[in-house]
């Protein structure tokens, strides 16, 4: 009896979140955490544990049968958290509007603190994103935008298997910034 009503239960119940909706795109990161706090400010319904009610939004996002647990050790495993977490990576916009407002030609040097300037600098007014995880996110836009498809950036780490947004913003400041002058308008000629 006990299975047959929570077999019962796990197809009637219906989440807090009307028509699951949930909004990442000012995420200040894609974490657990602020997948909480975003089921929490998008609860109308009902009043249930984030956790819990992330179970039941994954399960009619995904139209599973049954609810995945909100999180298992076993980064291969499917859960409710890890779902949530990649569609937050594919819905959450960097708070300077596109890659291309970056303007490296001019930048001073090329270095991870002037290129935070640079980012920070152009981040929309009220962002309260840190630089480094919009820079984050930055990268991943001109990524998928360029090759329809990216992975999901960090700052920096020692992993190589973890690409970083730092490492890319470098490379491509490194390529695009211009000289103040040009050899031949030098003058060497007075030079001891």
């Amino acid at each position: 009896a006990a299975l047959y009503l929570q077999d019962r239960c796990i197809f009637k119940i219906e989440p807090c979140v009307p028509n699951p909706d949930l909004d990442f795109t000012d995420a200040l990161l894609c974490d657990h955490r602020r997948v909480e706090d975003t089921i929490r400010e998008s609860q109308t319904l009902c009043d249930r544990s984030p956790r819990e009610d992330a179970r039941v939004i994954v399960r009619d996002l995904t139209d599973n049968t049954a609810l995945l647990p909100w999180n298992v050790k076993d980064p291969l495993a499917d859960s409710a958290s890890k779902h949530l977490i990649e569609l937050c990576h594919d819905e959450v916009k960097s708070c300077v509007g596109t890659y291309d407002e970056l303007n490296f030609k001019d930048i001073a040097f090329c270095h991870d603190n002037t290129i935070k300037q640079e980012i920070t600098a152009n981040q929309r007014e009220g962002c309260t994103r840190h630089v480094i995880h919009d820079a984050t996110m930055l990268v991943r836009e001109k990524e998928i935008a360029d090759n329809g498809d990216a992975p999901i950036y960090v700052w920096r780490d020692k992993n190589e298997d973890t690409p970083d947004a730092a490492e890319y913003l470098n490379a491509d400041c490194g390529a695009s910034i211009e000289a103040c002058s040009q050899v031949d308008e030098l003058d060497f000629a007075n030079i001891r």
